[in-house]
């Protein structure tokens, strides 16, 4: 038992460092992709076109 107890914080330590070190990844992409725009779309003219329109024509 008292062996046990070290062992148990030593598993803890390890994991808690090698979970600190790891790369943060983004959680949230940004709202507005520009790969997605059509920018010859005008914006005051049809903005989910101009937002969205190389996406839809990808994807149909």
């Amino acid at each position: 038992m008292k062996l046990f107890i070290p062992i148990i914080i030593s598993i803890f330590c390890v994991f808690n460092v090698r979970a600190a070190t790891q790369p943060q990844t983004e959680q949230n992409p940004p709202p507005i992709d520009p790969k997605n725009m059509d920018t010859s779309v005008k914006p005051g003219d049809d903005f989910f076109r101009y937002a969205n329109g190389a996406w839809v024509k990808r994807t149909e």
